[in-house]
């Protein structure tokens, strides 16, 4: 098992009833809410635009990449952590139970669930991949856990989020 090296203090250390979930079965179905971003502009800073699907955003700017490598076959939207940091923070208004995003990165990308008061719940990591020219792959991940009060998409170098899944 690969550990997780974040620098944020605040979901560095794992929460009692944490849960690795890449050794842990399919997430379980339930009502999936999906958020997209076309009520978005290009370069416009997301924070509060989506608090009416109960949700609030940290360090996320959208735009439609102009690295060919990150576009998508639909070239919508996507968002990007803001200006040099490294990471897009999701919380929720209320506890969520499941979180399932669609991202593309130049190296790998975790999503973090954390509780609604802070310690690690769960995590995921993209597969690193090799150097190459071609577009990114995709990557589906998901956490789930009892509640989840926000979530960290983190990685060391450039990545999308392409669409967002909440349950």
């Amino acid at each position: 098992m690969q550990l997780l090296a974040v620098p944020h203090s605040e979901f560095s250390r794992p929460h009692p009833n944490f849960i690795d979930a890449e050794r842990t079965a399919s997430p379980v179905a339930l009502d999936w809410r999906s958020l997209t971003w076309s009520k978005l502009r290009p370069f416009e800073s997301v924070t509060d635009q989506y608090s009416d699907q109960g949700l609030t955003f940290d360090s996320a700017t959208a735009l439609s990449p102009s690295n060919p490598r990150f576009r998508s076959e639909s070239d919508s939207l996507v968002l990007v952590p803001t200006g040099n940091r490294r990471s897009i923070k999701i919380v929720g208004q209320t506890a969520l139970h499941q979180v399932r995003a669609k991202v593309r990165g130049a190296q790998t990308v975790t999503i973090t669930a954390l509780s609604t008061n802070g310690p690690r719940l769960a995590h995921r990591c993209s597969r690193t991949l090799a150097p190459g020219k071609g577009p990114l792959p995709e990557h589906l991940l998901t956490v789930s856990a009892a509640e989840i009060g926000a979530v960290v998409l983190y990685s060391s170098r450039p990545f999308t989020l392409e669409q967002l899944w909440i349950s």
